[in-house]
């Protein structure tokens, strides 16, 4: 292995973690606000418009947005009402936070760390997540969508905060094939915490440093528990869109390897063909919400992918009908 990953040993003494950060870094205030307004279940596409309205650059990028080709009708649309109007609440939800996160995700100093390529992968689990969310009857997956854009957080908070041992962390992953959260757990317990030993841990407490709703702090810190430990209907949901978006190869997760996929959707019962169907729906919001951030997916791997799903033989004992993924 590479003498620069070994780390090193543990410091005599380690400060604990304030219960909130006075410099934990977020979003511009109006960006935080809009985000905060998009995840509450009670806020309205006026609440969100009113934030918008207050600052120039957000009040331009909407506009910019209601009108490129994706959107546009047959008529320009010259202010923010025409544009909250245009889109409607859920879709202005989803383009606002979007825009909102992706704005935070692309500052940071960790060598090696694949920002844009990050960010398409967290837009994909967030479109991957509500399709999911979708085809198994979930009552809101716009919050699944919410929940997935902010699962992996906690990277772009050690790549802010602690560049050095994330980028560490990164190559000891890429160089052993491993996963980025084995190999945080072995550099950040000696170098930074004892507590914030992995971006999952590191997502929990800058969530809640936001002030935001405990269902995305709840995703944030266990979308690597171990599947069916436990964990709620959306944590669950979560966990499998992030492994489908590394084996779809939608973005850049910082994983040395994909994570083996089947076992993660026995807990959620899902047939082939319905996940068949649900990743074809999340590709192409993820391609949909891509072209209004900006970021080109690479697809190339999905219908390889979907054709494997299809293709696995059923068990001995199994209807075909009834082909469960994970058990295939």
């Amino acid at each position: 292995m590479d003498p620069d990953l070994v780390p090193e040993e543990v410091p005599g003494t380690l400060p604990e973690a304030p219960a909130r950060a006075p410099d934990l870094k977020a979003p511009p205030l109006a960006g935080l606000e809009v985000i905060r307004r998009a995840l509450d279940p009670r806020s309205c596409a006026a609440d969100i418009e009113g934030v918008v309205r207050s600052d120039v650059a957000l009040s331009q990028r909407l506009l910019r947005i209601a009108n490129s080709a994706f959107y546009r009708r047959g008529y320009p649309i010259q202010t923010v009402r025409e544009a909250v109007v245009h889109l409607g609440f859920h879709e202005l939800r989803r383009v606002a936070l979007t825009t909102s996160v992706q704005d935070f995700m692309q500052g940071g100093f960790a060598p090696g760390f694949d920002r844009h390529g990050f960010f398409v992968h967290c837009l994909a689990v967030a479109s991957l997540s509500q399709a999911l969310s979708e085809t198994l009857g979930h009552e809101d997956p716009p919050v699944a969508f919410a929940a997935g854009l902010l699962h992996d957080i906690g990277k772009n908070f050690f790549d802010q905060h602690y560049p050095e041992p994330f980028g560490k962390a990164l190559r000891w992953a890429a160089s052993g094939g491993t996963s980025l959260v084995e190999a945080e757990r072995r550099v950040f317990t000696r170098d930074v915490h004892p507590r914030l030993r992995d971006h999952a841990a590191m997502g929990r407490w800058a969530l809640q440093a936001w002030e935001l709703p405990a269902t995305f702090i709840e995703v944030a810190g266990r979308h690597h528990d171990e599947p069916g430990s436990g964990a709620d209907f959306l944590v669950q949901v979560v966990q499998c869109a992030d492994v489908l978006a590394q084996n779809l190869g939608l973005g850049a997760s910082g994983n040395g390897a994909a994570p083996g996929w089947h076992d993660e959707f026995s807990a959620l019962g899902l047939s082939a063909l319905d996940l068949v169907d649900a990743i074809g729906e999340g590709v192409k919001t993820a391609q949909r919400m891509g072209e209004v951030a900006g970021e080109t997916l690479d697809i190339s791997g999905v219908e390889l992918f979907c054709a494997g799903v299809v293709a696995e033989p059923p068990d001995a004992d199994q209807d075909e009908d009834d082909l469960r993924v994970g058990h295939g």
